[in-house]
């Protein structure tokens, strides 16, 4: 059975995730307005609520599968489109960027 993701998109950065065993290190590995892909994130169990923190947002969901070493956090709500840019690495960024892959002219403006 195939399951549906609506439009993921890359991303490379690393976060501060609170599980219920303390906090963890974990990669962003691709995000969308739903939830996202995490790399590190090793202890986690399917159905465990988590909270990410950004450098200005908060993002909390459930993890909705996790085989080592990747998990798939499903957001609590939909996330803000200033979160979906900082979870992708392109808070200060033009935000129209988020609706497509990151090219090279979003790295060079940096």
């Amino acid at each position: 059975m195939e399951k549906f993701r609506k439009g993921r998109l890359p991303s490379d950065i690393e976060l501060l995730v609170e599980t219920g065993d303390g906090p963890v290190r974990a990669k962003v590995v691709d995000v969308n307005e739903y939830g996202i892909r995490l790399f590190g994130a090793l202890n986690v169990r399917r159905g465990e609520d988590i909270t990410a923190t950004l450098k200005s947002w908060e993002v909390s969901g459930v993890v909705r599968w996790a085989r080592r070493p990747y998990c798939g956090v499903l957001f609590d709500s939909r996330a803000p489109d200033a979160a979906l840019a900082e979870l992708r690495g392109l808070d200060g960024l033009n935000l129209r960027a988020m609706s497509r892959p990151i090219q090279a002219q979003d790295i060079l403006r940096r």
